[in-house]
């Protein structure tokens, strides 16, 4: 899986963002079977009331596995058991109308209790949010693609959940597929996107945020009609299981809010667990404004170290993305390290929306492993799909395995390592979904010698890196800096940083003041082993308090000084 209607309209500033109300569309949301009898006696009435209001509700209709045989359900049961257990269903049909069980003289849930009053009653309800969706196939007709903007045009909190429901809008069959004699279904969900859960928003938006959700699914074969392939959303809070807003997709592109727009939709190429010093990112950029994006500044750091900037230069359209990846950054390892990415001037100017901006990943520093190690892989139903490898820190591959033959296949492979150094394992899947779960149920396990796990999991897209340690030299190299005085502190006007170093680094000096902003960086120096002192000038100081870093070989000693 990839990450990846209403009047639209555009916000060049905060300054003009203001509470509207927000026509509502209806969300029905029916549990069914084709071989329930109550199902095919409620059904008829059910969609005539739907098909009679198209402009006020939209339905989603999920086939359950009981009381008898639907083969819509058989092709994708998990995610409809989800929705089953998220409103407690025990029977059908049963009908939930924007969250809330549908009342009447029936009993609670019955899809016959839905009237045309309730529909215009709760679509007289204003929304917190417009919701603009996008399906479409690809000209291949074997994926489809789904584009879902949420905009809050009013304060709104919660837990709040956007899903994205995949359906056939009419499926039609000569002989009833199950007992209940029903030949003709609509709105049948086929998929949830980009899982039975649901995408998390956030737990409050503000007037004029908005969230914009992208994703991708290869059409598996068991589909009825291609050409009966649309999407719904909705956005729930799952405080009290409340639907705030639907939409029906449409063939229309996506209107963004802002006119100029960069966002930072991903950090990749980020191992799970590090044992060297330096990484180079690869940050996804998209456009999400109006105008085309052409240039911007992308600033990296790790740990709140250094930041390094990345001047890019391209020609993203609306909605576009990229995938960019800087330069190298050095870095001090830490028992926990993050990665932070800041966007800012795109295309020379002021970004319209900031809230979007920046984000982080994060990574484990690696674990140490006694030799030899083990890999216990289960492979998934697409075992040729599966490769791994484990590197050294410099590249040299020292062992391999795959592509597989047989899926669903437990095996247990013993690795030997050569000697104490930095390793990487890496796990590479063709059909970019991971060995789990669309595909069958696999697995992997990377253990050493003593039963430490050092690696495991099993959803990870194309491929998932973990680094470990043998030995302890790897360690002694990411520690340059033994110790570190800074004297007179508080500082007079000469300032005095000494320093011991287990092996000789490059070395630079960089001071930073109360809010952040950087006050004074020295020339790098190529430092021996043992003791070394630099100073510099601070008598233009103000008053304050500042922080002083020390980077040596990558890694960054940080203390406070005052004057």
């Amino acid at each position: 899986m990839k990450k990846y209607l209403l009047i639209p309209f555009l916000l060049i500033g905060t300054s003009l963002l203001v509470s509207a109300q927000t026509q509502r569309l209806v969300l029905a949301e029916e549990f069914t079977n084709a071989s329930c009898g109550p199902c095919a006696s409620q059904n008829p009435a059910f969609d005539a009331l739907l098909a009679a209001n198209p402009g006020k509700i939209t339905a989603v209709k999920y086939h359950t596995n009981w009381p008898g045989t639907d083969p819509m359900n058989a092709h994708n049961p998990q995610d409809i058991a989800a929705r089953v257990t998220y409103y407690s269903v025990t029977g059908v049909p049963y009908c939930r109308l924007d969250g809330v069980a549908t009342t009447g003289s029936s009993y609670v849930g019955a899809p016959s209790n839905l009237t045309q009053a309730k529909i215009d009653a709760e679509y007289a309800v204003p929304s917190p949010f417009s919701l603009q969706l996008q399906s479409t196939l690809n000209a291949a007709q074997d994926s489809i693609f789904v584009t879902l903007l949420i905009h809050a045009t009013q304060a709104v909190s919660g837990t709040l959940v956007a899903h994205i429901a995949v359906i056939e809008k009419h499926i039609n069959f000569v002989n009833a597929p199950g007992s209940n004699g029903e030949k003709n279904f609509t709105s049948v969900v086929v998929k949830l996107l980009p899982g039975k859960n649901g995408t998390s928003i956030g737990s409050s938006m503000n007037v004029g945020d908005y969230k914009l959700l992208k994703y991708a699914w290869a059409l598996p074969s068991w589909i009825y009609n291609k050409n009966e392939l649309a999407a719904v959303a909705f956005v729930q809070n799952n405080a009290n299981k409340s639907v705030l807003q639907a939409v029906n997709s449409s063939v229309n592109p996506v209107n963004p809010v802002y006119q100029i727009d960069a966002t930072v939709t991903a950090i990749s190429n980020i191992p799970k667990t590090m044992c060297t010093n330096s990484l180079s990112p690869v940050v996804t950029i998209q456009n999400n404004g109006v105008q085309p994006l052409t240039s911007l500044q992308i600033s990296y750091q790790v740990n709140g170290g250094t930041a390094s900037v990345y001047q890019w230069t391209g020609n993203l359209s609306s909605l576009q993305s990229a995938s960019v990846a800087v330069p190298a950054i050095s870095f001090g390892l830490q028992a926990n390290n993050t990665v932070t990415v800041q966007l800012s001037n795109p295309n020379g100017q002021t970004d319209n929306f900031t809230a979007n901006d920046a984000a982080t990943a994060s990574f484990l520093r690696a674990p140490m492993a006694a030799k030899p190690l083990s890999l216990r892989l289960k492979t998934d139903n697409n075992p040729g799909q599966t490769t791994w490898t484990v590197k050294t820190a410099g590249g040299t591959v020292i062992a391999q395995g795959g592509p597989y033959t047989q899926s669903l296949t437990e095996t247990i492979i013993p690795i030997a390592v050569p000697g104490d150094d930095c390793y990487v394992f890496e796990l590479n899947d063709a059909g970019g979904n991971g060995i789990c779960c669309t595909s069958g149920y696999g697995y992997y396990q990377l253990s050493d010698s003593t039963g430490n796990i050092l690696a495991e999991g099993d959803e990870f897209g194309s491929a998932v890196v973990h680094a470990f340690e043998v030995g302890v030299s790897a360690i002694e190299e990411l520690n340059p800096v033994s110790s570190m005085e800074v004297y007179p502190n508080p500082l007079i006007d000469r300032v005095n940083v000494q320093f011991t170093l287990i092996t000789p680094v490059e070395c630079q000096l960089v001071v930073y003041d109360g809010t952040g902003s950087m006050v004074y960086q020295s020339e790098k120096i190529n430092a021996s082993a043992g003791k070394n002192q630099m100073t510099f000038d601070g008598s233009s100081f103000s008053s304050g308090l500042y922080m002083l870093k020390l980077i040596a070989g990558g890694r960054e000693i940080s203390t406070k000084i005052t004057k």
